[in-house]
């Protein structure tokens, strides 16, 4: 996982990558899951609690390339497919969006993750004032 913070200290995102590390291979028609759990220290001071997102992409979520794929991956697509596509460009939530308290400056969530899978938490400081 990578993680950033913002230049106002009140939001971070976190990058999560699952991929097969058994074969070393990415399978794009893979169902296998895994459960992650994600634990962020050291949120910045101050943080007592964090409004939290988690989008994700992966084969049934925010990818275009399966919606052309079902298709049949065709050269020309139809306007049906082309209009799949661009349904399926937008990041789509994991989990419905949540505030945590955090324990020690400390977030931790768990969630099923597909192989092969990017997925990005967002946490931000709910109690901050208004970004300057």
């Amino acid at each position: 996982a990578i993680a950033t913070k913002s230049a106002d200290g009140n939001q971070v995102q976190v990058l999560v990558y699952n991929q097969d590390y058994y074969t070393g291979v990415s399978h794009p028609d893979d169902t296998q899951s895994d459960g992650v759990s994600v634990t962020v220290n050291n949120l910045p001071a101050g943080w007592t609690r964090a409004h939290v997102q988690l989008f994700g992409v992966d084969k049934t979520r925010s990818n275009s390339y399966s919606a052309w794929v079902k298709a049949g991956s065709p050269e020309y697509p139809t306007d049906k497919t082309w209009a799949d596509m661009k349904r399926d460009q937008n990041m789509v939530s994991v989990k419905e969006p949540f505030t945590a308290s955090l324990n020690n400056g400390a977030f931790s969530d768990s969630f099923t993750a597909l192989r092969t899978g990017v997925y990005m938490y967002v946490l931000t400081n709910p109690d901050a004032g208004p970004a300057k």
